[in-house]
């Protein structure tokens, strides 16, 4: 395949950097309740299962969240000693043991409801721009089915399209590489990949982030193979730019090719989540004591970069 032209690179990186933004407001949602350190789409989904399905075993939490039964009772144990769940011996089996969210884990969960809904509504603006960034003129995504369709399946809906994405990535640059270009690193590689001419204060303001976290940013992507600073050939010699290494580009195009992958999984979802949330800020300005109401609209239509 040929890598992608920078401008296209460029427009990954746009959409990158939006989806980055929604993810982080969506996850500080779960992590002021839950305790987690910028929770993961199959933790959403492990609280989902354990909201809906009540007691359960590992084994049902794990086939639910595509998470390894190590992570699933890595995860029970954490939010057992925060007294979130509790565990009790299964009726069937008494070698095993069953997990439910606890009082305090249902007022977690019932505030998280809360929360969502009002992040979904000061977010509309957000969703809808990702949803014309992913327009496509190939087929429809087929519809994503919520059941009740409440902040928390809108939630998961978005937890599992994340999961989506990771596969794409994973498929394309084996696990091991995948874990390299997580979080701003990926926007990084891809706003260097994109442009000729990158310095570090450059990059500093394409991320919105200080010269010393750009310099330690930069640091880390040497470390791991994918960029690397160079003298400038021309002008003043004293200054340094940052250039992709080949690494670096096989990262930023295979992030672009996930992303055009599931482009219509992500549309469907961010058009969702934009017209839920516009409906839900019109509700709350209307009546400013209903933002505890739920989200009751039918329709179909996520990200963790």
């Amino acid at each position: 395949m040929t890598p992608p032209r920078p401008p296209e690179l460029e427009a990954s990186w746009r959409l990158v950097d939006c989806i980055r933004r929604y993810a982080a407001g969506l996850t500080a949602v779960h992590d002021t309740h839950f305790g987690t350190d910028y929770i993961e789409d199959g933790q959403v989904l492990a609280l989902e299962t354990l909201r809906l399905a009540g007691p359960s075993l590992v084994a049902e939490i794990a086939e639910a969240t595509d998470l390894t039964s190590e992570a699933v009772l890595r995860f029970m144990r954490e939010l057992r000693t925060r007294r979130l769940v509790t565990s009790s011996r299964a009726a069937d089996d008494r070698r095993q043991r069953t997990y439910q969210l606890s009082d305090a884990g249902w007022e977690a969960a019932r505030r998280t409801d809360t929360d969502l809904e009002a992040f979904f509504a000061s977010a509309a603006a957000n969703a809808r721009e990702i949803a014309q960034l992913t327009e496509s003129d190939g087929p429809v995504a087929r519809p994503i089915e919520l059941g009740t369709p409440d902040a928390w399946a809108l939630a998961a809906n978005f937890a599992r399209t994340g999961q989506e994405l990771s596969r794409a990535i994973v498929a394309r640059l084996g696990e091991a590489r995948e874990q390299k270009v997580q979080g701003r690193s990926i926007l990084a590689v891809i706003a260097i990949a994109s442009h000729a001419e990158m310095r570090p204060s450059a990059l500093a303001n394409e991320l919105g982030i200080s010269a010393a976290s750009a310099t330690y940013l930069i640091d880390a992507l040497e470390r791991h193979g994918l960029a690397t600073r160079e003298r400038n050939s021309a002008g003043d010699r004293r200054t340094k730019r940052v250039v992709a290494s080949a690494e670096g580009l096989a990262a930023a195009v295979a992030v672009h090719d996930a992303l055009q992958e599931i482009k219509p999984s992500l549309h469907a979802v961010f058009t969702q989540a934009g017209t839920i949330g516009a409906a839900q800020a019109r509700d709350q300005s209307a009546d400013p004591h209903a933002s505890g109401s739920k989200i009751g609209l039918s329709l179909h239509g996520h990200v963790r970069p």
